[in-house]
């Protein structure tokens, strides 16, 4: 059943690193009485052409929860980097001061991101259905929403705990709990494979710690990327910085490249 569950949605796992560039984009993510917002920096657009050719694209951001104390492990909140693609124009739109404003939410795409359990990977394959690995779901699959669950009640398509090619890894989270006003980092690669839609998402997060900085989890996995870049009216991928559930505002400083 696993195998037949990864065959159908095109996901295995790996880890890969690269090399970058630089631009960069700072801005907030709102708290907001829905719970979300996200940020497309114009300047942020990728063409997916490149991974079919064996390139990388790399994106990162900073985020720093406003206010001070300590974020419960049950709250939910978490701030997102993404490379993502807008399928309903009617979807929700966000909220942002700098421009552009009263965007549509995205459907699908790949990213990770930062909760009070640490770094989650996650996988969009359409409007409002995901999967996502992390700490919460003690790194097996978990699908939003549940319904889309093809084996309800098992643990499957669970991450090694340690680098491994073949099942894929998620490293531990060994912090009690995420603080406000403490940089916290979300760095994502994705590497493509010459002549296939295989494409390799890596993801990094990363602190200060005594002045310097300090990498507290990896993992990555693998996917088909006609799952999960399905728009049929663009093949431009937008950077995305997001946030869900907070209590208050995140400020994010996105980058392409830069690790």
């Amino acid at each position: 059943m696993v195998r037949r569950v990864i065959a159908a949605i095109g996901v295995t796992f790996s880890l890969l690193s690269g090399v970058a560039n630089a631009q960069s984009a700072p801005g907030t993510l709102y708290a907001r009485e829905w719970n979300y917002d996200w940020a497309y920096p114009n300047r942020f657009l990728f063409d997916k052409g490149i991974l079919t050719q064996g390139g990388q694209l790399k994106l990162q951001s900073r985020f720093i929860w406003t206010g001070a104390g300590s974020i419960p492990y049950t709250s939910g909140e978490h701030a997102i980097v993404a490379f993502t693609q807008v399928l309903d124009p009617n979807a929700p739109k966000n909220h942002q001061a700098q421009s552009p404003n009263n965007q549509p939410l995205f459907g699908t795409g790949v990213g990770a991101f930062v909760s009070s359990g640490g770094l989650a990977l996650e996988l969009w394959h359409s409007n409002g259905h995901a999967i996502v690995w992390d700490k919460k779901s003690n790194y097996c699959a978990h699908w939003i929403p549940a319904s889309d669950d093809p084996t309800p009640g098992q643990s499957d398509m669970c991450l090694a705990s340690s680098y491994n090619m073949e099942q894929g890894f998620l490293t531990p989270f060994n912090y009690s709990s995420l603080n406000k006003g403490q940089e916290y980092w979300v760095r994502v690669t994705l590497t493509g494979v010459a002549g296939s839609y295989w494409t390799y998402l890596n993801a990094d997060l990363v602190t200060h710690v005594n002045g310097t900085l300090q990498v507290v989890q990896q993992g990555g996995i693998g996917f088909d990327s006609r799952s999960f870049f399905t728009s049929t009216s663009t093949s431009m991928l937008q950077g995305t910085f997001g946030q869900a559930q907070t209590s208050s505002n995140i400020s994010f400083y996105g980058f392409v490249g830069g690790f």
